[in-house]
């Protein structure tokens, strides 16, 4: 047994660093200090997130809090971080990506074509997948 789990992690594919601050997440735990900041952020009223001087040990996090105030609440960024949050979602979505997502979308429909609920789900994540184009 122990010969085929070493040799299952041998194969593995080694763990490439991600560009991408969402998927940063795997790369480590945050702090007890961080986890108290992000606490904070969250307890905060939207309309008082800009104004938040918070200080993180964790750069991840600065690129997550924009990223979450971008998704969640658009009407607290500024012109400057509008067009960073319009630039990332023209790198992101690329018309192979959502040509890809729609497909497997199709694919989703099709495959749970029985179940209402499910559809119902699917293309409404078709078209939130529109409306932040």
């Amino acid at each position: 047994m122990r010969e085929k789990v070493v040799a299952i992690f041998a194969e593995a594919e080694p763990f490439t660093p991600s560009d991408n601050v969402d998927a940063q997440l795997y790369n480590g735990f945050f702090s007890d200090a961080d986890r108290a900041a992000m606490k904070i952020v969250l307890e905060t009223e939207p309309r008082n997130l800009p104004a938040l001087d918070i200080t993180f040990v964790d750069k991840r996090i600065e690129k997550l809090l924009f990223n979450y105030r971008a998704r969640n609440f658009p009407g607290t960024l500024d012109y400057a971080e509008q067009q960073r949050w319009l630039e990332h979602r023209r790198q992101v979505f690329t018309p192979e990506f959502l040509q890809g997502y729609a497909d497997e979308l199709q694919m989703l429909v099709q495959q749970y074509a029985d179940d209402k609920e499910k559809v119902t789900l699917l293309k409404a994540l078709w078209q939130y997948a529109e409306e932040i184009v």
